[in-house]
């Protein structure tokens, strides 16, 4: 079963306490839900990026180019998978 958090919520968590954040979402099938800001294509990956609560914050959620579900930006989406770490600025997921 997968955890269920927002966008935003998770970013304030690695904020707050990167270690802490890490041991909490990085074990588990995380739900996270947010609004599309960017659709950012690289070659065969294509990156949705989730809103946080400030303009240098998101969620990066990477997919394979043939895999990539039909969005635009500004949609409200519900993305599964595992939390790979914390930039500083963005949560990859």
């Amino acid at each position: 079963m997968a955890h269920t958090i927002s966008a935003a919520e998770l970013i304030a968590a690695f904020e707050t306490d990167e270690q802490d954040a890490l041991k909490q979402y990085s074990e588990g099938v995380l739900l996270v839900k947010g609004e599309l800001i960017e659709l950012e294509e690289q070659g065969e990956k294509v990156n949705l990026h989730l809103a946080g609560e400030g303009p240098m914050s998101r969620v990066t959620c990477e997919f394979e180019a043939s895999a990539t579900p039909a969005v635009s930006v500004g949609d409200q989406l519900a993305v599964k998978g595992f939390c790979a770490g914390f930039t500083g600025f963005d949560v990859i997921l």
